[in-house]
Parts: structure tokens; C-alpha cells; sequence
């Protein structure tokens, strides 16, 4: 029988037998080789995310992903329109900034899971995700 749900139940959905809890222990590291990617999904498709939101990135196991692995939360810098001695308009990028961190704890082929565990600032799918620059 049915105990607990996280959405509605529809017509015609199919009931499967849940596989046996494992329990993991992950130790946060940084990758063990240079990862630069993107966040392509928010859990519950809403806009923004934050501290200990999930979140799917496009790296997985064919980049060397793994559970544990600590990545870094980019935000892309904006355009900014100056206007110099002449009266000519110039468009710049402004440099990106680092926004939060995210823990990897579930590793596909293509994309993996991630927990926030900081964030400074909304995160959005589109915003980058890259190995921790050293501190």
C-alpha cells in the first residue's frame, strides 16, 4: 500500500517495488581532474535556487565525476554599456563571480545531483559550476 507521496497519482501509474535502501558515506573532495559545466535543472522547476536546494549539472561519470566531488557555483558576469571620451558607447563583461558551493551525491553517465551547501546569492539553471579555484 501507498504511505507517503511527492506528487499527485495519476490513471494508469504504475506502482514498482522500491530497491533496498544503501546507505553511503561520501567524503567531500575536489574532483581529481578540472571540471567546467552547467546547471540544467532546478528540483521542482522553480526559478531560483539556494542553500540546500538540489540541482542537476551536464558532467557525470564520462568527466570523471563522482559522489563527493565539491564544485564551485559561477555566476556569469553581466554586460555593462560605457561610454568613453569620444560619446561612443562600448559594451564590457563584467567578470563572473563565485556564488555558493555544491556537493555532488548521485553520478550518471551524463549528468549528476548536487546539494547546495553555500550560497551568496540565487543560483539559475545556466549558471556554471567548475572546480574550486585554490584558496
Amino acid at each position: 500500500h501507498i504511505t507517503s507521496v511527492a506528487g499527485e497519482i495519476l490513471v494508469d501509474d504504475r506502482l514498482i517495488k522500491a530497491p533496498k535502501e544503501q546507505f553511503v558515506s561520501y567524503v567531500p573532495h575536489s574532483p581529481d581532474s578540472p571540471i567546467h559545466g552547467q546547471i540544467i535543472s532546478v528540483y521542482d522547476g522553480v526559478d531560483g535556487a539556494a542553500q540546500y536546494s538540489n540541482i542537476v549539472i551536464n558532467r557525470g561519470r564520462r568527466e570523471q565525476m563522482e559522489s563527493g566531488d565539491v564544485l564551485s557555483i559561477y555566476k556569469n558576469g553581466k554586460p555593462l554599456t560605457i561610454v568613453n571620451a569620444d560619446g561612443k558607447k562600448q559594451t564590457v563583461q563584467l567578470p563572473g563571480e563565485t556564488v555558493g558551493k555544491v556537493f555532488i551525491y548521485r553520478v550518471f553517465d551524463k549528468v549528476s545531483y548536487g546539494l547546495i551547501m553555500e550560497s551568496s546569492d540565487s543560483v539559475s539553471v545556466g549558471d556554471v559550476v567548475a572546480t574550486p579555484e585554490s584558496e
